[in-house]
């Protein structure tokens, strides 16, 4: 039996929340937290310490970028999957040089993030349209 990854989901609309939720439901990962801003993020991570972090980008104040940078800096053993509706390269460059391992869009099947997901917590990065990294 595997074990249960820890998700800290972090996302400013209830409703792509409630769907990724859903989406993960049944995959050996249990969310642990939800927030809605980085503020909220940085404080639930400290108290929840996830496995596996799912931010999106476009978050009020600061974004999705700064936060993974943020939390990548303070706990490193955190991975990171920014889910997202910016396809733009120079966002994903951002984000991954931030420290993320994945970067998914919101208009991806769950299956997809859930692989996204896995391949992370593996040590490998998944970018659109299927292009791996190492």
């Amino acid at each position: 039996m595997r074990p249960v990854l820890r998700v800290m989901l972090v996302d400013d609309h209830g409703f792509v929340r409630a769907a990724i939720v859903q989406a993960i439901d049944g995959h050996d990962l249990e969310v642990v937290a939800e927030a809605t801003s980085a503020e909220e993020a940085f404080d639930r991570a400290l108290e929840v310490r996830p496995d596996i972090l799912l931010v999106d980008i476009d978050l009020p104040g600061i974004d999705g970028v700064e936060v993974t940078s943020r939390l990548r800096e303070s706990h490193p053993e955190v991975r990171v999957v920014v889910i997202t509706a910016f396809q733009a390269p120079s966002v994903m460059a951002r984000a991954v040089k931030a420290g993320a391992s994945g970067y998914v869009m919101k208009t991806d099947l769950a299956d997809t993030l859930v692989g996204a997901i896995t391949m992370a917590m593996s040590g490998n990065m998944v970018l659109p349209a299927g292009r791996l990294a190492p």
